[in-house]
C-alpha cells in the first residue's frame, strides 16, 4: 500500500479479517518479500513470522516502516554468526564432542561474550518488531487525529496507552498459558 492509498468504508469491509485484524490484502507487498527474502536467508522464523504478521495486519509502507524493517534486516544479517556460534557450540556440548563446533571457545570469558553478543541481538530485533507495532499505533493516532470531531480527538491520543496495556495482557496471558502446560 502507498502512503497515498486510502479505502471508502465498503471497501474496508472487503478486506479479510483474521485474529480480530482486517486484513490490507493477501498480496505480499515489495518490502513483504524483501524482508522475508533475509529471514529466509537467516532462517530465524520467529522474527520473519512476527514481521509477517505486522505486514499483513497494517502493511505500511511508508518512509519509517521501510526503515524499521530495513534496520530489522541488518540486524538479523549480523546476529546470524552468532547464533550459529551459539548453536554450533551447544550441539558440540551436548554431543560429548561427537559435532564437532566451527566456533572454538577457549576460555569461559569467550562464552560469556559469545551469550553477550547473541542475547544483544536478541534483544535489538525484539525491539525492532516492537517499534513497527508501535509506529503502526501512532499512524492510528494520526489518522484518528485527522478524522475525529473535536469533541472525540483527545481519543487519538489515547492509541498510545494502548500499547502498554497491550504488553501487559499479552504478558499476562501467556503466564496463564505457561501455568497450563506445567
Amino acid at each position: 500500500m502507498r502512503e497515498v492509498d486510502t479505502y471508502n468504508k465498503s471497501q474496508i469491509a472487503e478486506l479479510p479479517l483474521k485474529n480480530g485484524f482486517r486484513q490490507r490484502g493477501m498480496e505480499m507487498t515489495r518490502l513483504e518479500t524483501f524482508a522475508d527474502a533475509a529471514f529466509a536467508f537467516a532462517n530465524i522464523m520467529m522474527f520473519w513470522y512476527a514481521h509477517h504478521k505486522w505486514s499483513r495486519r497494517f502493511g505500511l509502507e511508508d518512509t519509517k516502516s521501510v526503515f524499521i524493517s530495513l534496520t530489522l534486516i541488518f540486524v538479523t544479517l549480523i546476529y546470524v554468526y552468532p547464533l550459529k556460534a551459539t548453536y554450533s557450540g551447544a550441539l558440540e556440548f551436548f554431543s560429548n564432542g561427537y559435532f564437532e563446533s566451527f566456533f572454538e571457545l577457549k576460555s569461559f570469558e569467550d562464552l560469556r561474550s559469545l551469550f553477550v553478543v547473541f542475547g544483544t541481538g536478541y534483544a535489538a530485533l525484539s525491539a525492532t518488531i516492537a517499534l513497527l507495532y508501535r509506529h503502526a499505533l501512532a499512524i492510528i493516532s494520526v489518522v484518528l487525529s485527522l478524522t475525529l470531531p473535536d469533541h472525540l480527538v483527545v481519543v487519538a491520543g489515547m492509541i498510545y496507552g494502548v500499547f502498554g496495556v497491550a504488553l501487559l495482557w499479552h504478558g499476562l496471558r501467556r503466564g496463564r498459558l505457561r501455568k497450563t502446560l506445567l
